[in-house]
């Protein structure tokens, strides 16, 4: 059984869209790893601090996956290149 169910926001979800289909398919599979597959989801995460604490950030190349985590809910937003600042997620 699942601990997490993965939830992408809208934004998250058309910015996946506008991707070139090889580097949406990377991030989506590197979430569902460090999600499912890893006893600790923090595990490869980074907690952010200040007005966007409470959320964590993976990695993924010149990406960042900006999510939080709450009871079995994973709640994904996707920040392209450097633009990831409180007002765009």
């Amino acid at each position: 059984m699942k601990k997490f169910t993965i939830i992408y926001s809208p934004k998250a979800y058309g910015e996946l869209k506008n991707l070139d289909k090889n580097i949406a398919l990377r991030i989506t599979d590197k979430i569902e790893i460090y999600v499912y597959k890893t006893a600790n989801p923090f595990e490869h995460a980074k907690a952010l601090v200040g007005i966007m604490s409470g959320l964590y950030r993976y990695r993924v190349g010149d990406y960042r996956v900006i999510f939080e985590l709450e009871w079995r809910l994973a709640s994904v937003y996707l920040c392209v290149g450097q633009d990831c600042s409180s007002k765009n997620v």
